[in-house]
């Protein structure tokens, strides 16, 4: 995995295909995936970008246009679409190595063994897919975490909204935005330390320290962790007591319920890691804030 940053330079539409952007980026050849048509790059963008080399490209799984202000991943849809049809057919052909019968025992072994080896083929396929879409999340983890950056200093022109749950002011030469699920403690002249992800000339932040109230405030709560821990743990506990020990049906729909609990169960294992990965951004930031370093 690679990560590169610098001004993007001739961006074009990559020869590849209509849904795809060439460029040149630090001195590199670089080609990203338009995931939308409002979030597209222009020459000038300031990016970091993690991929994979492929021959003399790197092909970019995720990018953030710290210009704009915005972030992409890769999709993953098509890698878990293949993940689950390879992931049913596997199923299949285990179900069928284990039906297998005949009187001749070379002709059973003979069966099983080509049913076996078809169901190792597919297992293959589904890993090699499931592998895809942890690069992926992966990569847009390493963007988000080197998107990062630590602000410490005085505050100054302190604004806050209403509700006191965001506020604008300045560290030096750097505006900054802040918004918290709780109310912002921050006034003019304090000492503070601030985490964040650049949008062009605003840093907007993710969490924050008051040096000199002993104040601090992030992004996230540990409630809300917990309470996605446990949907999930609950979700994947209903699919398995539901779908997998099921009441007993004929072979048939036994073995189309199992397969549907193996389905569902990727979908969660990849909601479970898109959540991983964002939790450890959270933590990055929330770690700097507490040392005070970048």
């Amino acid at each position: 995995m690679e990560l590169i940053n610098g001004m993007a330079r001739n961006v074009r539409s990559s020869s590849t295909g209509a849904d795809a952007l060439d460029l040149d980026l630090g001195g590199r050849d670089v080609r990203l995936e338009k995931v939308a048509q409002e979030s597209l790059v222009q020459d000038g963008d300031e990016l970091i970008v993690a991929g994979r080399r492929e021959a003399a490209v790197v092909v970019g799984y995720a990018y953030r246009n710290i210009t704009q202000g915005y972030g992409c991943r890769a999709s993953c849809q098509s890698d878990g679409f293949v993940g689950v049809i390879t992931l049913l057919f596997f199923v299949g052909a285990c179900w069928a190595a284990f039906g297998a019968h005949s009187e001749i025992p070379l002709f059973l072994w003979t069966q099983r063994v080509l049913y076996f080896g078809l169901a190792l083929l597919f297992a293959v396929f589904t890993i090699v897919q499931i592998i895809s879409i942890v690069e992926k999340f992966l990569a847009g983890f390493r963007v988000n975490q080197a998107a990062i950056e630590t602000v410490r200093g005085t505050a100054h022109n302190v604004r806050h909204s209403k509700d006191n749950c965001t506020a604008y002011f300045d560290v030096d030469a750097r505006h900054i935005e802040l918004s918290m699920p709780r109310t912002i403690v921050i006034a003019s002249d304090d000492e503070v330390v601030v985490a964040g992800q650049r949008a062009g000339g605003i840093l907007a932040g993710m969490d924050y320290r008051n040096v000199t109230q002993g104040v601090t405030g992030r992004s996230w709560t540990v409630y809300g962790f917990i309470s996605r821990l446990l949907l999930i743990g609950v979700i994947l506990a209903f699919d398995i007591a539901v779908l997998w020990f099921g009441s007993d049906d004929a072979a048939i729909f036994i073995a189309l319920r199992r397969a549907l609990a193996l389905a569902f169960t990727m979908g969660i294992l990849v909601f479970a890691l898109d959540r991983f990965f964002r939790w450890r951004v959270d933590l990055e930031a929330w770690r700097r804030v507490r040392s005070g370093t970048p």
